[in-house]
């Protein structure tokens, strides 16, 4: 009678240690979905609010206007029938540049402007160029005109920074 009184006992004390497990197992898997679901929401609490504010034509950068400009300001600096002397290049180069940039500058915009220029002789050869640049898509922008005569290509870059 001991012996089985014994293993009653055994099994007894063996299932509560085995509930036990599970409810603690439970509890701590409870209480880390609890603290993993707190974290979430704060996380989401902390995105940033996308500003869905109407855009102030002085703080949108105008691609159409700016390339308007550019061409403009190649065409007046570099005839069509103008042909590639290199030692014409770098006076085309700073009257393009500074011209595009005295125009973009004329408009009061809340712009700080990069603008870059390249010019070289059509010969056959290739160019591959690239350029990256963090900035805020509802306001900043970017345009790259082309321009090509007989014997060169012209191709004139405009980084727009909204600051205001």
């Amino acid at each position: 009678m001991i012996t089985i009184d014994f293993y009653i006992y055994y099994l007894l004390k063996k299932r509560f240690f085995f509930f036990l497990l599970f409810f603690l197992k439970f509890f701590i898997y409870f209480i880390l979905s609890f603290i993993m679901e707190r974290e979430e929401e704060k996380e989401i609490d902390d995105a940033p609010i996308k500003n869905e504010e109407v855009k102030d034509p002085k703080r949108t950068f105008n691609e159409d206007q700016v390339k308007g400009i550019i061409k403009e300001v190649v065409e007046q600096n570099i005839l069509q029938g103008s042909a590639y002397l290199h030692s014409r290049i770098s006076n085309w180069n700073n009257s393009i540049v500074h011209s595009v940039v005295e125009k973009l500058s004329a408009l009061n915009k809340a712009f700080k402007y990069i603008v870059t220029c390249t010019i070289f002789e059509k010969n056959g050869a290739g160019i591959h160029a690239t350029t990256t640049c963090y900035w805020d898509n509802n306001h900043d922008g970017s345009t790259t005109y082309r321009h090509d005569t007989n014997s060169m290509y012209v191709i004139v870059n405009v980084w727009g920074l909204c600051v205001g």
